[in-house]
């Protein structure tokens, strides 16, 4: 699979957050989709209000590159990231990658702690990036999840309902449209936006299932409630099988290195199940 790296670089001076930087890095050729959208994302932090002193610094990037050899290696590992926006004085590095996947692109960004090189949130997003007003569309999407939500607080994002859950947990209102993939691709694509098993088990446990005949109907505490269609699964063969009458959803979870925890559920029962990582099963995401 086509996979591009692109790096933007921002620092950006949080007004909620005295001294607070943050350096949207991202590398590879600055040109075509990969500029303007890295122009767009500097623009939508700009524009949010809550930010100044945005400004592109190339001598990170071009310290970044004599350090890691990025011509030869195409690949920064956090750690180092983190030790070179210490260097250049701020407090959090942005990187952001875009993949080919299923004709179409998948943007996702990680939020990385210069002091711990810890990730600390992460975003994502799918669009086939041919418009310019999609390009300005992913750069808010990026910059609402990955700092509106963790450095400030706002409103829960549109896609994403409140179901009153204990854990504050949200959840997507679809399914992604990427179909019935694998564990590792579940994973690999969406990273801590796939729901864990107990969150799973959360929505099992707090909420009201009512099934409509292709799927449940789920109401939370607070009144919302989310639709999950029977999808059904796809074998490692390629088979598929109960499509409309059962649902079968990945969790981050793994069980063993040849399974993973998911979702299964059919008009009379939900319950959590590990399956091969082979098989092709539907995504839901949480935030």
């Amino acid at each position: 699979m086509k996979r591009l790296l692109i790096i933007l670089l921002s620092a950006l001076s949080l007004t909620a957050f005295a001294q607070q930087k943050v350096a949207v890095y991202v590398t590879g050729e600055q040109s075509g989709i990969n500029k303007v959208l890295g122009d767009q994302l500097v623009a939508a932090f700009a524009k949010s209000g809550q930010y100044t002193a945005v400004e592109r610094t190339a001598s990170f990037l071009s310290e970044l590159s004599k350090e890691q050899g990025y011509q030869r290696s195409g690949s920064v590992s956090d750690s180092e990231i983190a030790r070179l926006g210490g260097q250049f004085g701020v407090n959090y590095v942005c990187v952001v990658d875009i993949s080919d996947v299923f004709e179409k692109k998948y943007i996702s960004a990680r939020l990385i702690d210069v002091l711990t090189a810890e990730i600390v949130n992460t975003a994502n997003e799918s669009s086939q990036l041919n418009s310019m007003e999609e390009l300005i569309r992913v750069s808010n999407v990026l910059k609402s999840q990955l700092f509106n939500d963790y450095l400030t607080t706002s409103p829960a994002p549109q896609d994403y309902v409140d179901l009153g859950l204990p854990s504050g947990t949200l959840w997507k209102a679809e399914n992604e449209d990427c179909g019935l993939i694998t564990y590792d691709q579940a994973v690999n694509f969406y990273r801590t936006s796939l729901p864990t098993k107990e969150q799973w088990e959360e929505l099992k446990n707090f909420c009201l299932w009512t099934w409509t005949g292709n799927g449940y109907r789920i109401k939370g505490k607070s009144g919302e409630s989310i639709f999950l269609p029977a999808e059904g699964f796809r074998d490692c063969g390629g088979s598929h099988g109960r499509v409309g009458s059962g649902g079968y959803y990945w969790s981050s979870t793994p069980n063993s290195s040849e399974n993973a925890w998911g979702l299964y559920f059919a008009s009379s029962e939900e319950r959590m199940l590990y399956f091969y990582r082979c098989y092709g099963l539907s995504v839901r995401l949480v935030r």
